[in-house]
Order: C-alpha cells, then sequence, then structure tokens
C-alpha cells in the first residue's frame, strides 16, 4: 500500500491482489495494477474491511518533497492493527 497525493486531493494505492473482496465506490480509481481508494471514505472503509473494525493510526505532519508538493502536510506514518 501506498499513499498518493496530488494538488487536489490523495489515494490509498493498493494492488488489485490485495483487496480481499472491497467494493470501493465510484469515488475511487483502478487500472489493470492497482485500486486507488478515494482517502475520505474507500482508504478508511478498505482499513476495516481488512483490519475490523478497531483499527488505529498514527499521523505525523512532515515535509514531503514531490513533484506534487512541497509543502507540509500531514501523512499516515504507521497503522496499528
Amino acid at each position: 500500500m501506498e499513499w498518493i497525493s496530488t494538488p487536489t486531493h490523495g489515494y490509498l494505492r493498493v494492488k488489485r491482489s490485495d483487496m480481499q473482496g472491497f467494493k470501493p465506490s465510484n469515488y475511487s480509481r483502478q487500472n489493470k495494477r492497482f485500486y486507488y481508494l478515494e482517502e475520505d471514505c474507500d482508504a478508511p472503509e478498505y482499513f476495516k474491511h481488512i483490519w475490523g473494525k478497531d483499527w488505529r493510526t498514527k499521523y505525523v505532519s512532515t515535509d514531503v518533497e514531490s513533484k506534487y508538493t512541497n509543502e507540509f502536510i500531514d501523512v499516515i506514518a504507521s497503522i496499528d492493527q
């Protein structure tokens, strides 16, 4: 899994083989290899689907340099199951 951040939105990239029966909404995208789960609705629901309703996240603010942004943004640093 990998977070992808664009200037306007974010997506969780998940291999098709790792979906474990999860059916994303129309807000998410897909190609032959990956699903790109929309950050606000499908990504959290996917975590619930694979890890149960009690999954937790830890957030950290970091300076991210990429072709999209070099602004201070919040990113998920780790996921506790």
